[in-house]
């Protein structure tokens, strides 16, 4: 587990990896109905080879920060998730968006 890496891997950096992103200070106004969601990624070294991966939420009000302790993402209680298959990263700077999550 990295807790203070300069870049996230999606999804293989010698072998398949499970990658967790925490959002710090969102408010949302209680009630409020999120109707579209997405996120974008800027790519900062270029790749051949098409990816997929599956996006999660976890299924909490206020997610846990991470800890280097053993299954510490993986073991959350997490939404149904969204595939995405974004086609592969040709240049540095390129960035990609999510579908609806």
């Amino acid at each position: 587990m990295y807790l203070d890496s300069s870049d996230l891997e999606l999804v293989d950096d010698r072998r398949n990896q499970i990658v967790g992103m925490r959002f710090n200070d969102i408010n949302i106004p209680q009630g409020a109905n999120i109707t579209k969601a997405w996120i974008t990624f800027q790519v900062d070294e270029k790749s051949s080879t098409d990816t997929s991966v599956k996006i999660y939420g976890e299924k909490v009000r206020n997610s846990a920060t991470f800890s280097k302790t053993s299954k510490n993402i993986s073991s959350r209680r997490l939404t149904s998730g969204k595939f995405w298959s974004p086609s592969a990263w040709s240049k540095t700077g390129e960035k990609q968006q999510t579908p609806d999550i």
